[in-house]
């Protein structure tokens, strides 16, 4: 099926809302998820939001907390929070429940991304200043997962340097 007929059928439409629900309104700053900010949301706060995750892992000074099961976030099979010592989440990981296309990704999120390969070779978009990153199935024809974090700017800012990286 051409990607025009998909999103213009029922199912594609479903999965174009998904993509804008990840979508916050202001494209300069970091991309939120379900409102929840990386950089700036608290532990407390996801779970205020979501309830209790559905397991919890550290690694080092990170906790990840994830939601999956019957604790899944609507729209995603699987979602990971990675919170750092401070009780600060650093990183959203999603899963899609049901993956979009992978040519609705620029539709989306715009064209002002880097294509980038993993030392496998599977395709990623990576768009800097928003601080997402968008890894696409082996085969490139779906998204695989999500990753939201602090746009570069926001990094910047509370490095306190103001300065390029």
């Amino acid at each position: 099926m051409c990607a025009r007929a998909l999103l213009s059928s029922p199912a594609g439409a479903g999965l174009v809302a998904l993509l804008l629900s990840l979508t916050p309104a202001l494209p300069a700053e970091a991309k939120a998820w379900k409102g929840i900010d990386p950089g700036k949301a608290s532990i407390a706060e996801v779970k205020k939001r979501l309830g209790p995750p559905s397991t919890t892992e550290k690694r080092g000074e990170t906790t990840i907390y994830s939601y999956q099961g019957k604790e899944a976030v609507s729209g995603a099979r699987q979602a990971n929070f990675y919170v750092d010592a401070g009780g600060t989440v650093r990183e959203i990981h999603v899963f899609p429940e049901t993956p979009p296309p992978a040519d609705a990704v620029p539709a989306t999120y715009g064209t002002r991304y880097k294509k980038r390969f993993t030392e496998d070779f599977r395709t990623y978009y990576q768009y800097e200043s928003e601080g997402l990153v968008v890894f696409l199935t082996p085969d490139g024809k779906s998204v695989y997962s999500v990753i939201f974090k602090a746009a570069k700017s926001e990094k910047k800012k509370a490095k306190g340097s103001g300065e390029g990286e």
